[in-house]
């Protein structure tokens, strides 16, 4: 599958044809960086167990003041990279 965003096309591979994709879809954790935490530490050890997800989608609502760079660290990033070990890049 092949999905396009601006002028970058990414595509997910899956490890065979008769395997699922695992999705992951969260919203709407702006100005909650600590029950943020904790959603994203209950998707961590589930993940655990069944495998991590092959794609995740964040739907909006990730930042109070989207401008403002220091909410997108400390209500998106941190959280992410504090619970899940993902990283931006």
């Amino acid at each position: 599958m092949n999905f396009r965003l601006s002028s970058k096309t990414y595509t997910i591979h899956r490890p065979g044809p008769l395997d699922q994709h695992r999705v992951l879809v969260i919203a709407d954790n702006q100005n909650g960086p600590k029950e943020f935490r904790q959603v994203l530490s209950t998707i961590h050890n589930h993940y655990t167990e069944a495998g991590n997800p092959h794609f995740i989608l964040h739907a909006g609502d990730a930042v109070q003041v989207v401008k403002k760079l220091s909410n997108w660290q400390n209500q998106f990033f941190s959280p992410m990279e504090d619970i899940v070990d993902y990283h931006h890049g």
